[in-house]
């Protein structure tokens, strides 16, 4: 079930924007057309070459599917402040 709820990291944000393509039964063509985007760029979105898409990007591609890029956009910035944050310390004990 498609959830922005559900987006804490990058991975999750792709996993996510994956989920809402193959639920939509979208082409890449289709949807980087619908979005205003060109295909190498939806491409990279949803196969996680780019991890972190740009909040314009984002915003386009989840609009094209129908979606409020509101709590799109917010889980986001949950997946770039889990990106900078430093790796927690695992003890050797």
């Amino acid at each position: 079930m498609v959830d922005p709820e559900r987006i804490h990291t990058a991975e999750d944000l792709r996993e996510q924007l994956g989920e809402l393509f193959r639920d939509g039964g979208w082409s890449i063509n289709r949807l980087a057309t619908q979005a205003g985007l060109s295909t190498s760029t939806v491409k990279a979105v949803l196969d996680g070459t780019t991890s972190l898409p740009q909040t314009e990007t984002l915003t386009a591609v989840v609009t094209a599917c129908g979606q409020d890029p509101g709590p799109w956009v917010a889980a986001r910035g949950r997946a770039v402040k889990a990106a900078r944050s430093p790796a927690p310390l695992v003890s050797g004990r």
